[in-house]
């Protein structure tokens, strides 16, 4: 809500807002080990009353997205911002360490319990009603926060060319990973970033959850989570309605990958199979609006 955040910003002030932008470290570079690196801007040269209200949902700020996850996993680290690095240790060929970069916290930027209360707000985003259903994690709770932003061309913001953004950090209870995705200009069907980049979150965190052997949040084996979700196979046909502006997106959970192609040969999309097996995760999830050319992601096993 823009007018939620403008309302915030006003009564926090903007000495204390922009404090905070740089206490998270917008607008300056991280200093991780790569040879260039953009700053962003926490806002214009003057800002007044009403760019306190319009800096707070994002006008006249640019951010990298290394920025926003190291914004969000501080939040998930108990409030403390961590120094970025690409490589944490190097051994040689007998297992020496060559190369050590231990974690280093740049700042406490808010405490603990603000974090925590933060992340608990962040994690009704994928509630019945929220804008981020499609990043639904199967056997994880997860927190994160959509993002649609206008691009700026020619030195102002576009009329039509935008950023879909989603970050998100999982599990809630005891984050271990962040993420931010970034959909540069979206060319087809929606450009909100719930609708956008949310998809791909559970595509790339789930197995990253599972790899690690975080166990999901109803305490059952990580390696057996989301094949729990497919039950039995579902026989009965696909049926993937036209409405008007493109498919209606069927619910595809359970079935064996055959039964799932068949069910959307006809329709244009265009289809990414990751696993083997049955499919446990989908996006767009069930019920969305789809057109020819769409990109549809099955996970299955």
């Amino acid at each position: 809500s823009n007018v939620g955040a403008a309302t915030l910003a006003l009564r926090l002030g903007t000495s204390k807002l922009l404090g905070y932008f740089e206490a998270f470290g917008f607008g300056e570079a991280t200093g991780v080990e790569i040879r260039s690196e953009a700053a962003g801007r926490r806002g214009p040269p003057r800002v007044g009353r009403v760019e306190t209200a319009t800096i707070s949902y994002g006008q006249g700020i640019t951010a990298t997205a290394l920025q926003l996850v190291m914004a969000t996993a501080s939040l998930g680290n108990g409030g403390r911002l961590m120094q970025a690095i690409l490589v944490d240790r190097v051994e040689d060929a007998q297992g020496n360490v060559v190369y050590n970069h231990p974690p280093t916290v740049r700042a406490q930027v808010v405490s603990p319990e603000t974090a925590r209360a933060t992340v608990e707000a962040m994690s009704h985003v994928t509630e019945p009603g929220s804008t981020a259903k499609d990043a639904t994690t199967p056997g994880y709770r997860i927190a994160g926060k959509t993002g649609t932003a206008h691009k700026v061309e020619n030195g102002v913001y576009s009329e039509v060319a935008r950023y879909s953004t989603f970050v998100g950090m999982a599990p809630v209870e005891q984050p271990k990973y962040a993420m931010a995705i970034i959909v540069d200009s979206p060319s087809a069907g929606s450009h909100f970033g719930g609708r956008v980049a949310a998809p791909v979150f559970p595509l790339v965190i789930g197995p990253a959850l599972r790899r690690a052997g975080i166990a999901a949040d109803d305490g059952v084996d990580p390696s057996t989570a989301l094949a729990s979700l497919s039950g039995p196979v579902d026989a009965t046909p696909v049926v993937v309605p036209w409405v008007g502006e493109g498919w209606r997106m069927p619910d595809l959970m359970g079935r064996d990958v055959r039964s799932a192609l068949a069910g959307l040969q006809g329709t244009g999309v265009r289809i990414a199979l990751t696993g083997r097996g049955f499919v446990v995760a989908q996006a767009p999830t069930a019920g969305s609006i789809v057109a020819p050319g769409a990109d549809v992601l099955l996970e299955l096993r």
